[in-house]
């Protein structure tokens, strides 16, 4: 089973993430921030990381600047409520983008593209 990395800071978001990519068949592993993201793609090796922009401790933009460095290395999905950082996030190096509210066709879309 493939598994698809959730980083965001709020824990509502995370559950509902889950539960649509569980149901489209993924395993999914969760963190609440950008800390320790690099350790758990080098030992989890997820397809994709669905990666919130704006978080405490370590925010999205930044971590995209790291795991753009690392091969191989899993899709980056950025997420956001704000266009213009999901902006910033493809030129930084993010494969892809949704804009939040994610509806679990997108979601779908997104991941069936990579």
């Amino acid at each position: 089973m493939q598994t698809v990395l959730v980083v965001d800071d709020d824990e509502v978001f995370r559950a509902i993430m889950r539960r649509n990519l569980e149901k489209l068949g993924y395993s999914v592993a969760e963190n609440n921030s950008g800390v320790g993201v690099l350790q758990q793609i080098q030992e989890l090796n997820p397809i994709a990381c669905l990666l919130d922009i704006v978080m405490d401790k370590k925010e999205g933009l930044e971590t995209i600047c790291e795991l753009v460095t690392v091969s191989p290395r899993p899709k980056i999905i950025a997420t956001s409520s704000n266009s213009f950082y999901l902006e910033c996030a493809v030129d930084l190096g993010a494969d892809a983008q949704l804009k939040k509210p994610i509806t679990p066709e997108a979601l779908s879309v997104v991941l069936a593209g990579l």
